[in-house]
C-alpha cells in the first residue's frame, strides 16, 4: 500500500535548485562588479577622476551590491530549507515504522536536532561534528533572518551564499557515507542545470 507521501515530489530538490541558482547568481553579480572595478582602477577606488566619484559608478556598485545580497539571502534561507526538507524526507522514507513515529514524536523537534537524531535512529551513528556545526550555522542564519530582532541587519553575501550550498551537500554526503540507500543524484542533476 502507497504511504500518501509516495504520491508527492520531495521538495528539497526544487529548494536546492532555488539556492544553487541564487549562488549562480550572486556570484556572476561579485564578478561583474569586481571587474568594472578594475576597469575603474585608472579612475579613484570609486570610479572617478581625481575631482570626484562618477555618481553613475557609485550607483551601479550600489545596485550589485544590493542585489547580490538578495541572491545571497535567497541561497542561505533555501538551502536551510532544503536541509529540513531532506532530512524530513529521509526520516520518513527509512524504516517502515519511520513514519508513524516522526509524526507522533519528531516531527517538531528542531531541524538541527533532527540531523543528529534521524541517523543515529536509523543507522546507528552520527555525522561528522564539521557537518553538524555547518547544520546549525545555516539553519541558525535562517532563523535569524526569518525572526526580526531590533538589532543591525544581517548582510548575506557571495560567501555565505557558497557557505550554504556547501553546507547542504555535505551533509547530504555525510549522510550518504553512513546510510548508501539515501539518494545523492539530485544534487549533480540541480548543478548541472540550475534553474532560472
Amino acid at each position: 500500500m502507497a504511504r500518501p507521501h509516495d504520491e508527492q515530489q520531495p521538495q528539497h530538490a526544487v529548494f536546492y535548485a532555488i539556492a544553487y541558482t541564487r549562488l549562480v547568481e550572486a556570484s556572476a553579480l561579485s564578478r561583474e562588479r569586481s571587474a568594472a572595478k578594475k576597469r575603474s582602477s585608472g579612475r579613484d577606488s570609486r570610479g572617478g577622476s581625481r575631482s570626484g566619484p562618477d555618481p553613475d559608478f557609485m550607483d551601479y556598485l550600489a545596485v550589485s551590491e544590493a542585489k547580490e545580497e538578495r541572491a545571497a539571502t535567497a541561497a542561505v534561507v533555501f538551502g536551510a530549507l532544503t536541509l529540513e526538507a531532506f532530512i524530513n524526507h529521509y526520516a520518513i522514507s527509512g524504516a517502515p515504522w519511520a513514519e508513524k513515529y516522526f509524526d507522533t514524536y519528531l516531527e517538531r523537534v528542531f531541524p538541527r536536532t533532527k540531523w543528529l537524531v534521524f541517523p543515529w535512529l536509523t543507522r546507528g551513528d552520527v555525522l561528522a561534528d564539521d557537518i553538524l556545526r555547518g547544520v546549525r550555522t545555516l539553519l541558525g542564519r535562517r532563523n535569524t533572518l526569518a525572526h526580526f530582532r531590533r538589532t543591525s541587519p544581517m548582510r548575506l553575501r557571495i560567501g555565505d551564499a557558497q557557505e550554504a550550498v556547501r553546507t547542504v551537500r555535505k551533509a547530504v554526503m555525510g549522510l550518504a557515507r553512513l546510510d548508501p540507500a539515501v539518494d545523492i543524484k539530485w544534487l549533480s542533476e540541480v548543478e548541472k542545470e540550475p534553474v532560472t
